[in-house]
């Protein structure tokens, strides 16, 4: 159960009839007893395409729907949060919201949904952080990737092109 509340991935193989679903039961059991998790087991042994994979991961997650209803709420307070902290900036700057669409090439209302916690892409984003001189922060958000003293050795100096076939464990 360590295993799971450190986010690391595991891998369970062993031979037909050896028991690895009734460990993997036992665990669910274990962590919905706990009541940190919501897990949900899926059986796709008699999935024959993709399309039946997903069906069937579909029904097993309606069963999911309260811990779904967290996740949701988890993200609106989020978007709620962000419009919040903006509204705050732009009131500092003594920007009307007219004058910040303006300035970010988005319509006054657009500035308005967002400062009210709804969505918004990921440009218009960009647009408004920009309008209110605050680019800069995308930087302290995701700093640009170093490279790896492998990866310098490795490329001699030129950039990586593509991912390799497996994605590499996590902590490395």
């Amino acid at each position: 159960m360590e295993r799971v509340r450190d986010g690391t991935h595991t891998l369970l193989t062993a031979q037909r009839r050896m028991g690895k679903t009734s460990l993997v039961r036992e665990l669910l059991r274990r962590l919905a007893a706990d009541g940190e998790f919501e897990p949900i087991f899926v059986d796709l042994e008699g999935a024959n395409t993709s399309e039946d994979a997903v069906a069937e991961i579909a029904v097993q997650s309606r069963r999911a729907h309260v811990a779904w209803d967290r996740i949701k709420s988890g993200f609106v307070n989020v978007l709620r949060e962000l419009g919040a902290r903006l509204k705050t900036v732009r009131l500092r700057q003594n920007l009307r919201v007219k004058d910040l669409a303006a300035r970010a090439g988005v319509g006054a209302r657009t500035i308005d949904r967002m400062e009210a916690g709804y969505s918004v892409g990921t440009d218009t984003l960009v647009r408004i952080m920009r309008g209110l001189g605050r680019i800069q922060a995308f930087e302290a958000f995701i700093p640009p990737p170093e490279p790896s003293p492998y990866e310098i050795d490795r490329l001699k100096g030129k950039p990586r092109q593509r991912a390799s076939r497996r994605p590499p464990e996590p902590g490395s």
